[in-house]
C-alpha cells in the first residue's frame, strides 16, 4: 500500500500527551498489516467541534475520544450506538457517507479485560464502583448486564443516586462506604490528581479483584490501598481492549490483544 492511501486516525483529549493509544494502534497496524497513521490531539474546549469537523473534512477516518470530551463527542455525532446513548458518552467516532457516527467501546473493553485477561467471573457478583462520572457510568452500564448487585459510591450522594437509578443499583456516599464486595472498581480521578482514595483499607479484605480504570502511576495509590485484595489490576488491559474494538470498527478486523496486555501488565 502506498503512502497516498495511508489512513489518518487519532486520539483527542486534554491532557493527552501521556496517552498510550498511538503506540497501541501502531502495534495493531503492524500485526494486521494496515497502513495507518495515528496521532494525539489536544484542541481547546471551545474549538472541539471545529476540530472534529475539520479532521473528517480533511480526510480523517476515525478518532478515539478521551476526557474531557466524551459527552461532546456523543453530541456532535449524527447517530450513535445504544450503548453510547446509555453511557451518555462516546469514545469512538468514524465517518460514513459524510456523517459522523459515535460508538462507546469502553464498556465492552472493561468486560473483556475483567473476564478474559483477569479471569474473573462477574455474573451476579457484588460490585462496588467508586465514582459517578463518565468513566463510572460506562462501567456501570456494562456491568449491569451481568449482575444486579451494583453499588455506586460517590463523594456527593446525589451523583451516586442518579447513576444508581439508571442501572437499578444502590447508592452510598464514598466517605461512609463499607460492606462486603467481590469486586471493587475505582472510577474516580483521585489518582490523576495525586490524591489518595477515600475508601477505607479494610473494605478490600477478601475482595476477589480490586481494579482501577486508570493505569500506570494514576492507579498506584488505589492499588497500594487495596493490598489485602486477592487480586489487583490497573486499567491498561481495558485500554488495550477498547482500542482493539475501536480498530475493528474502523478497519473491519479485530486484532489479537493477549500478548500486548501481558506485556503491559508485566
Amino acid at each position: 500500500m502506498s503512502m497516498n492511501t495511508t489512513q489518518k486516525y487519532g486520539v483527542v483529549g486534554s491532557p493527552v500527551r501521556h496517552s498510550l493509544s498511538p503506540w497501541i494502534h501502531a502495534y495493531f497496524a503492524r500485526r494486521t498489516q494496515r497502513n495507518i497513521v495515528y496521532a494525539a490531539f489536544s484542541p481547546p474546549a471551545a474549538s472541539f467541534d471545529d476540530f472534529i469537523h475539520d479532521f473528517f473534512n480533511n480526510g480523517g477516518c476515525g478518532l478515539n475520544i478521551t476526557v474531557p470530551y466524551k459527552k461532546e463527542a456523543l453530541n456532535i455525532a449524527k447517530t450513535a450506538t445504544n450503548f453510547a446513548h446509555r453511557a451518555d458518552a462516546a469514545n469512538v467516532l468514524t465517518i460514513k457517507n459524510g456523517d459522523i457516527h459515535a460508538y462507546n467501546t469502553d464498556g465492552a473493553g472493561l468486560i473483556k479485560d475483567l473476564t478474559i485477561n483477569c479471569g474473573v467471573v462477574i455474573s451476579d457478583k457484588r460490585v462496588l464502583i467508586a465514582g459517578a462520572g463518565g468513566a463510572a457510568r460506562a462501567a456501570a452500564v456494562a456491568l449491569a448486564e451481568h449482575t444486579s448487585n451494583l453499588v455506586i459510591a460517590a463523594r456527593k450522594l446525589v451523583a451516586a443516586e442518579e447513576l444508581a437509578s439508571a442501572i437499578n443499583g444502590k447508592a452510598v456516599e464514598l466517605a461512609s462506604c463499607d460492606g462486603d464486595y467481590d469486586i471493587i472498581i475505582n472510577a474516580t480521578s483521585s489518582g490523576l490528581a495525586g490524591d489518595e482514595s477515600p475508601l477505607p483499607p479494610q473494605i478490600f479484605t477478601g475482595v476477589e479483584l480490586a481494579y482501577d480504570l486508570n493505569y500506570g502511576k494514576a492507579a498506584a495509590s488505589f492499588l497500594s490501598l487495596a493490598a489485602t485484595a486477592k487480586n489487583r489490576a490497573d486499567g491498561c488491559g481495558m485500554l488495550v481492549e477498547q482500542a482493539a474494538l475501536s480498530f475493528a470498527i474502523w478497519q473491519g478486523v479485530l486484532p489479537a490483544t493477549q500478548e500486548l496486555v501481558n506485556f503491559m501488565r508485566r
